[in-house]
This record gives structure tokens, sequence and C-alpha cells, in this order.
């Protein structure tokens, strides 16, 4: 018979688990930083470094030259290295984030040791009703999806020496019958797939698949779960589906990578930047940089990204230039990659049709910006896309045209019209869309503020439209509304002169 379904203890221990997650760390990956244990733990790099310290102390860990923490004598080495673990970990993270995305339910990666399965990364989704993260915890490989599809791999003898009596001569209870079992795994091979219905954890559901290297060899499991209540039967083959193209996606990134150097992942652990950089390994990094807390305020406006924008910085400078790396970033459509794209490219580099289309795929307002203000101004093609965006049918192509004017209106305003944008402002500005009326609001300020023969006019508009007079704004900061922006923007040109 097996051991009771696993329940976390009611009074549980913080330091404890997070010495226990550390070591885990360790010993799945081959090793970290300070600050990686740190940023996976969620704590001060102070208490970091003192919970390493502890296991460098008990012989759980030790510390090479180059300052990075690898698993001590007493940490057992798991069936895979610690690289293969670290790089399936890394390059699986954006996918299981996309899984996430799509059905808003907890996704995890799992690998097999002996009759053990580790849960090397978990991906939490956003319902208040959830199936937390089991990164780092060991369940019975028979008691889960991944585990049993990674059982149902091995050779009659190989699974007769995963389950011989002798290592569980002190534990016979949780020895499973293994008659059923291949009976089990038989079924398993047929159909490709797997469903645990509270056989690990009561009140939860997972769905797995396998994932294999080029050769078919199975390296690791893919699941989703959930709690028992949201689980439909008949939605199952689309779960399925979706998880069979995402393990296709990450076996693919896979072999794309091929072996990687051990030099080359102690240079990734200390931070050093690498020509020749993956899109996986760079959608890894963007995934440990997702705070839930930062995309809830973000798509509040609209950015589906949860990467505070200071680290997404210091990322491209680690990454310097790289324009071909760039455009793939960009290829993924996804948000926080493609700010990263933006934050790495060359900006003149682009062909005028190529950022025409890059705008017309920019549906986040602040990949829009930044395509904007960071690649098209500084582009050769910058004046005839103006001109083109500038009329077009969509509103918020248009607004790109009329962020492009705002830059000329302000730095080289010879040849413009502004009596004539300040007529169409009049007549199109109170009744635009969103985003077109800011990008027209900005130029009728922008006109006030950098022309004074223009000033009371453009005043005198935004007093008649009231366009954004009632916007919320931050003590400290300007309004938006046109007759305020110019007439405080003017103050202060007045008492910097």
């Amino acid at each position: 018979m097996d051991k009771p379904l696993r329940t976390p203890p009611p009074y549980p221990i913080a330091s404890v688990d997070h010495a226990l997650r550390a070591a885990t760390i360790l010993q799945m990956e081959g090793g970290a930083t300070v600050s990686q244990i740190a940023e996976r733990l969620g704590v001060a790099r102070s208490t970091a470094h003192r919970l390493l310290a502890m296991l460098v102390h008990r012989d759980f860990a030790v510390q090479d030259e180059g300052r990075v923490y690898r698993p001590g004598p007493v940490l057992e080495p798991a069936a895979q290295s610690p690289s293969l673990v670290s790089r399936l970990r890394t390059t699986a993270l954006p996918h299981l984030q996309r899984i996430v995305d799509l059905l808003d339910e907890t996704t995890n990666l799992i690998v097999r040791t002996r009759d053990t399965a580790r849960f090397i990364a978990s991906v939490e989704c956003r319902q208040a009703l959830r199936v937390g993260s089991r990164e780092g915890m060991v369940f019975p490989a028979h008691r889960t999806t991944a585990g049993l599809l990674l059982l149902a791999e091995l050779t009659d003898e190989e699974l007769d020496a995963a389950y011989a009596p002798e290592r569980y001569r002190d534990r016979p209870a949780d020895r499973p019958d293994l008659a059923r079992l291949r009976t089990e795994l038989k079924r398993l091979r047929r159909t490709g797939f797997a469903v645990n219905k509270e056989r690990s954890e009561r009140g939860l559901v997972a769905v797995g698949v396998l994932v294999r290297d080029p050769d078919g060899t199975a390296l690791a499991g893919l699941s989703v779960s959930m709690p028992s209540m949201r689980y439909d039967p008949h939605h199952l083959q689309s779960l399925v589906a979706t998880l069979d193209a995402t393990a296709r996606a990450l076996e693919k990134d896979l072999a794309e990578q091929g072996p990687r150097p051990r030099e080359t992942q102690e240079a990734e652990m200390a931070g050093t930047a690498l020509t020749g950089t993956t899109v996986a390994e760079v959608m890894a990094e963007l995934a440990t940089l997702e705070d839930p807390k930062i995309r809830a305020v973000n798509e509040r406006h609209g950015d589906d990204h949860g990467v505070n924008l200071s680290k997404l910085r210091a990322l491209a400078k680690r990454l310097k230039t790289q324009q071909d790396l760039a455009r793939r970033l960009w290829e993924t459509d996804d948000t926080a990659a493609r700010l990263l794209a933006l934050l790495i490219c060359r900006p003149k580099a682009f062909a005028r049709d190529e950022l025409d289309v890059m705008l017309r795929q920019a549906r986040s307002p602040k990949v829009h910006d930044w395509l904007v203000n960071y690649v098209v101004k500084k582009n050769p093609h910058a004046e005839e896309l103006r001109l083109a965006w500038s009329d077009d049918p969509d509103p918020v192509v248009a607004s790109a045209g009329w962020a492009l004017t705002t830059e000329r209106v302000a730095k080289k305003p010879e040849g413009l019209d502004l009596p004539g944008l300040l007529d169409v402002i009049e007549a199109e500005m109170k009744d635009a869309p969103d985003r077109l009326q800011w990008a027209m609001n900005h130029c009728l300020a922008q006109i006030g503020i950098s022309h004074a023969e223009y000033r009371t006019r453009a005043i005198a508009i935004g007093e008649r439209l009231e366009v954004l007079k009632d916007y919320p704004t931050s003590p400290g900061c300007t309004s938006p509304f046109a007759p305020t922006w110019i007439t405080e923007m003017v103050r202060r040109q007045g008492d910097q002169s």
C-alpha cells in the first residue's frame, strides 16, 4: 500500500524551507552564485549568503575559486548531470510561461531519479485558487504524471532495478505493485500522455507529456496541474495538444543549442556577457525576471509583461548591440522580448518596410512607444514614415505619425505647416481614439511650448476641447491637459533662462 497523500506542514519554518530549496538548486543545477540564490528564493543577498555558509559548514555545499557554490559531499548527485538539468530548466522556463499564459494553470518540468520524480521548474498561474510551485520538490515517480511517463520508458530489467525489494526493506509499504504498474505503463506507452487524478496530492489533477532529445530519449516530463474542481475531461484532448506542441518547441530549442561547454555555463553564472547568445537563453533569463506584481500593474495599462524595466536595461547593457538577436527576439511576439530587442538593435539597420511591419505588430503600448522613440526616430526613413503613418486609417499607426511630427515640432520645425497642424488638431482631437488623441494632444502642447507665436491659439484649443482636463496626475507631476502643460513648461524655461 502506498503512503498517504502529501500535505504541507501546518507550521512551516521559512528559514528551513529556504535552506532546503537552496540545497536542491545546487544539487539539480550544479551550482549558483549568492545573487542567483537570493533571486530564486526571493530573499536578500545577505540572507542567501548566510544560508549558503551554513550549507558549506554542514558539507551540503562547497564554494569554488569563482565564488560559485556547488553541491557538497552530502548531496547525492541526480541521475542527470547538473549541466543538463540546468540547461533543461533554463530553456524550458519561457515555454512553461507560454502554457500558463494560454491555460492559466500551473505548469511544471520534471525529471526522474531512480524511483522519484524531481520538479526542476515550475511556473504558477495567476488564479486565486491554484496549484502552487513544486519546484525543488521530490515525489514518488509512480504518483506523478511525468514520473509515470518516464518510468514507461524503462525496460523490464530497469524497472525491476528501480523498485528492487532491498531498496524498500525499511519501507515496504511504499513499494508499488509492479504487476499493476507495468499494466499502467503499457497503456501510457500507447497513449503518449498521462493523467494524474489526486495520486500525488489531494484535490489536484495533472496532465503530462514527454520531452525528448534528438535521438528520441526521454529527458523530462512536461505537465500542467490544476485544482480537481477545474478539471474537465472534455478538455483533455486540447490540454494534451497544447502540451505536445510546447514539448516539440522545447525539443527544438534544446536541439539548436547542442552540447554546451562547462566554461560557457560558468561564464553565465558570473554574469559575463557572451556573444552568440540564443533566443532560448534570453527568454529564460527574462522568465526569471518576471514579477507578478509588476505584471498586474502593467496589464492595467495594456502591457502584458512583468519585467522591471531597470533590470531589462541592465540585461540589454550586458548583451550589448546584437542586431540578429534583436530580430529573433522580436519574432517571439513576447512583449518583454520585444522591449529588449529594441534596446539591443541597431536603429539605422532597419529598412522602411520592415519598420512599417513592426509598428503594426506592436500591440503593446510600451513596445509601440519604444519602437517609435528608440528606433524609428533614429532611422533614416523617419520622415518618410511620418508622412505615411500620419494619414493611416489605423489610429494606432496614425498616433506614431503624430509622435514623429511632435519630434519635428520641437527639434526641426522648418517646413512644417504649424497652423495647418493646429487646424487638424482642433477639428479631430476631441473624438479621436485614446492613443491617437494622446499623440495629438502632445503635439498641441509641444507647439504651444516651442513656438510662442502659436502659444495663445494652442492654449485656446486646449481649453475649448478640454481633452485630458480631468486626467489623474500624481503630486509633483505635470498634468497632460495642454493649457496646464504649456503654461508650466514655459514657466520652467523662464526660470532656467
